[in-house]
């Protein structure tokens, strides 16, 4: 038989005091409210859910969170006894008639617009749509808005994201947290994706935002140059003779080697099997996790040397984040050491920044190398988007990444 199940936890587990939650589950579904009541975390049985017995007041509000249980599985029992079907507007309706917390403090109301931040991050993770590293920006943008309350004491609610607040959370990614203007401008747009759900979803009818955080945007008018680069041929010459001292790092080596070859993703590339890899027909057959678009690569000689020192082309598998770790000790070993000047903004102040080229490198930068390399050597810009999967001219032309002193050559050699 379906039931549902209510239980209740805090919201913020290490803090002195915090909000009392619920959760409710029933076929598939979950929801999260506030009770409309904060608690001490000391003072709260995380096993029973409800406050431990000791402590004053232990019984009533014991008794308050029990009534809650009992009414919303009353209320779900009733209509299951009818054939209905019990959505997440209903749950979430009936919770709101029930619970009638006091004077809510604006504590309460800023926790409640972090419960929404979370319900939402559960929806869209729960949605085959929104990959990983979109998920990834929704936390993120999450967390340094609950850094900015904890830090700043400003209590963010759907009412008051106005001017003051755009400004001063501007002020704190860019000044206290030291992020450059491109990468505070997408936080800021990365929140007006929740505050334009939250309309759709009629949390908040305070689309004000929407203007307040457009201007915020134009004022980014500083932007940091990106840090992006790409290899040479004579770099990737290097990388590919230098002889490494682990097998890890010939591991490293071959995988990067291998986006350089097909300009795939890295995403991609930890997804490739060996039934993708039709090596009589010397081509690659994939579906690109980003798009989902179908894509056909051609193998070169290269890529075929490197693809069969693997048995059975069952490729080594590392994490992003160790991949983009390792590479890094694989380019400076190979000796690809070019200064590399980078201007970045914080707000309005202009840093200058001067790195070996090793240090930029990850595994975004083999991309950025298939696609600056051939059109350098004058394969057209239509047949390299075919294997890169760009739809758009304008998104492909921000992988181009031509040198300087390259430029000067080919001009002069036009005008000569």
């Amino acid at each position: 038989m379906n039931k549902i199940n209510v239980k209740f936890n805090l919201l913020n587990k290490n803090n002195k005091k915090s909000l009392v939650i619920i959760s409710a589950t029933w076929e598939g579904n979950r929801i999260q409210m506030s009770a409309g009541l904060s608690v001490n975390t000391s003072h709260f049985d995380f096993n029973k859910g409800g406050l431990k017995r000791s402590v004053a007041n232990a019984f009533e509000i014991n008794q308050y969170l029990e009534n809650i249980a009992v009414e919303l599985k009353n209320y779900y029992t009733t209509l299951k006894a009818s054939h209905e079907i019990v959505t997440k507007e209903m749950v979430q309706n009936k919770l709101k008639a029930i619970i009638k917390p006091e004077n809510p403090s604006n504590s309460e109301t800023t926790t409640s617009f972090f419960i929404h931040y979370n319900n939402f991050i559960e929806e869209r993770n729960n949605n085959p749509k929104f990959n990983f590293r979109t998920i990834q920006s929704y936390e993120t943008t999450k967390r340094h808005l609950e850094n900015f309350c904890k830090d700043s004491g400003y209590q963010v609610t759907f009412d008051n994201l106005n001017e003051e607040f755009a400004d001063k959370f501007i002020l704190y990614l860019t000044q206290v947290v030291g992020r450059v203007n491109n990468s505070a401008d997408s936080i800021l747009k990365t929140l007006k994706i929740f505050l334009n759900y939250a309309v759709e979803k009629g949390l908040t009818n305070n689309i004000r935002f929407k203007k307040v955080f457009g201007e915020s945007s134009r004022s980014f008018k500083l932007k940091t140059e990106s840090q992006s680069v790409a290899l040479t041929i004579e770099e990737i010459n290097k990388l590919e003779k230098v002889k490494l001292p682990t097998k890890r790092y010939n591991h490293i080596r071959d995988l990067f080697l291998i986006q350089i070859y097909t300009c795939m993703r890295y995403s991609d590339l930890v997804n490739l099997k060996p039934e993708n890899i039709m090596m009589d027909d010397r081509m690659i057959k994939i579906y690109q996790i980003k798009t989902a678009d179908p894509t056909i690569i051609p193998i070169s000689k290269k890529l075929k040397r490197v693809l069969e020192k693997y048995d059975g082309y069952k490729l080594p598998q590392y994490s992003n984040q160790k991949f983009n770790y390792y590479i890094k000790e694989v380019c400076k070993l190979a000796g690809i050491n070019t200064k590399v000047e980078i201007t970045k903004y914080y707000g309005k102040k202009r840093v200058n920044e001067t790195y070996e080229k090793w240090q930029l490198i990850s595994s975004h930068t083999a991309r950025r190398t298939n696609i600056t390399v051939s059109l350098k050597k004058n394969v057209l810009p239509e047949m390299v988007m075919q294997i890169s999967g760009h739809k758009s001219r304008s998104a492909f032309q921000k992988y181009v990444k031509i040198a300087q002193t390259e430029a000067l050559d080919a001009m002069r050699k036009v005008w000569d």
